[in-house]
Parts: C-alpha cells; structure tokens; sequence
C-alpha cells in the first residue's frame, strides 16, 4: 500500500507537470487564429466555473469573507498580469524557455520578502538569486530557433514578477484565512469577464468548432489550471508546501520537453544550462527561505 508521503509526492508531481502543460493547449489555439485574450477567457470561464461548482459541492460559499473583497480583487489582478504576459510571451520566444523564466518567481518572491518585509536573507537565497539571474542571461541567448526578442524576455520575467507579488500578497493579507479554491475563483471570474471585455473590443471572440479547438481550450482550463490548483494543493496538505515546491521544478522541464517534442523547438547546449541554473536557484531558495508557500496558478 502507497504511504502517505510517496502520494503527496505522487499527487505534487502530477499537479506541477500538469502547469507545464499550459503551451501544448494554448500554441494549438493560436495557430486557428484565437489571439492570447481569447484563449485566456476559455481558460479562465471554464475553470473558474469547474472551480465554483467544486467549492459549492464540498458545502462552501462563493461570498467573500467579510473584509476580503478588496484583497481578493487586487490578487485577481496579479494573477491576470501574470497569465496575460505569460500568454503574449509565447509569441515571442520558444514556450520551454518562457516557462522556465516565469519559475524564477520563488527567487524572486524570497527577495521581495527580504527587502520590504524584513525576513531573515540567508545564503541560499543570495545564491539562487545570482544563480537565477545567470540562468536567465543564458536562456536570453540560447533559443536558437527564433532571433532574440527582448519582448519576449521582458514579458516573462513580468510574468514571473506579478505572480510574485501575488504570492506575497496572499502571504501578507488578509487572504492567508482564505482557500486556495476561493482566491482562484475570483481570479477566474473576474479574469473571465475582463478577457471576454478585452476580446470584443480587439478581434472579437472566436467560438471553437473543430474538435481540436474545443478539445484545446476545455484541456487548458482543466490541466494546467484546475487540476494543478487541486494537486498542488492536495501535495501541501500531505508533504508540506516545501516538498511541494520542490516538485515545481517538473513544471519549465515539461513545457521545455513539450516544446521539443510537439512543436520542433530546438534543444541546445545553452537552454540546458540556463535550465538546469534555474531550478538549482530555484531549489536553494526553497529550502533557504522561509517563504514557502505555494499558492495556486
């Protein structure tokens, strides 16, 4: 019989591949003329719907806690410039380097802690920080299949930097009383409204008909968003959010695999080296920091 620590090992492997999986979903939708918008308003309506319908089954309320809106509006928003910039950055640059330039946002998160929140700075986190910035200078040079674009870059270390202040927000708000179920389905919702706003008022909203496009935007919202919210969270819960943040290195290793094996991106020498010196800065600040949560995405 499986213990209970090699099935929250089991459950945050699955949870943390299942987010790497957000550009062999997204890239399809792209290509049948759906602008990043669009595919983020299927994403975000179709998981924030399977989310509140799971809230409500499990006998909780979709009403805000007293106090909360106004946290829970502004870490929407966080959360909507994170996925915004992640989705744009795919046009730029190779998906298996966007993502693993978004895993910087630990690093990143340890630091904001330090300098604004007076936390303890140990040596590790002063390692992956250096050792993160150099895995994004390497990465910055090594995707040889498309000339260098500093929008891409700038666009996910944006991500990376908005998912990083929501994090810290939910870490020093009132938001730490509240579910990780409740805080994504306001994200969601409110995400939803502002993409379906933004599609009309751009390209329009196109509807999926082929059973590719469908199959596409019903796996974005159930993979990367709900099951890995549901795992990831699940993982806490057995091992520890420290453990389960250590599986989140699977996360850029799944998107850079995906990006090699279904959309013919290239592997170099250089992309490996970045990689692996982001997940090495990743895993220092980790087990150094004692930000260790790992909220929902």
């Amino acid at each position: 019989m499986m213990s209970d620590r090699i099935k929250g090992c089991v459950v945050a492997a699955v949870g943390a591949a299942a987010y790497g999986l957000n550009p062999l979903f997204s890239l399809p939708l792209y290509e049948a003329g759906f602008s990043p918008v669009n595919a983020l308003f299927y994403r975000f309506f179709l998981a924030g719907a399977i989310v509140g319908a799971m809230i409500r089954r499990q006998g909780g309320r979709l009403r805000p806690e007293p106090g909360t809106g106004w946290a829970l509006c502004g870490a929407a928003a966080l959360m909507i410039g994170s996925s915004l910039t992640l989705f744009y950055a795919y046009n730029y640059m190779a998906s298996g380097i966007v993502s693993t330039l978004l895993f910087v946002y630990p690093v990143a998160v340890a630091s904001m802690m330090t300098l604004f929140f007076k936390e303890k700075p140990s040596l590790g986190v002063g390692i992956g920080v250096v050792l993160s910035l150099a895995g994004v200078a390497v990465l910055a040079g090594g995707d040889c299949d498309r000339p260098f674009d500093w929008r891409g870059l700038t666009l996910s270390l944006a991500s990376a930097l908005f998912y990083s202040f929501f994090i810290v927000m939910v870490r020093v708000s009132r938001l730490r009383q509240v579910s990780a179920e409740k805080i994504s389905f306001y994200a969601m919702i409110l995400g939803a409204g502002l993409f379906l706003l933004l599609s009309f008022c751009t390209s329009g909203l196109p509807v999926p008909r082929t059973p590719r496009t469908v199959g596409c935007a019903l796996l974005l919202a159930l993979l990367p968003t709900v099951v890995a919210l549901v795992l990831t969270s699940r993982a806490i819960q057995i091992i520890g959010a420290t453990p389960a943040a250590v599986f989140g290195a699977l996360e850029p290793v799944v998107a850079v695999l995906c990006g090699i094996g279904f959309f013919h991106e290239k592997f170099t020498l250089a992309i490996a080296a970045g990689v692996v010196l982001i997940v090495i800065s990743v895993m220092l600040t980790v087990f150094s920091s004692s930000t260790r949560a790992v909220p929902p995405r």
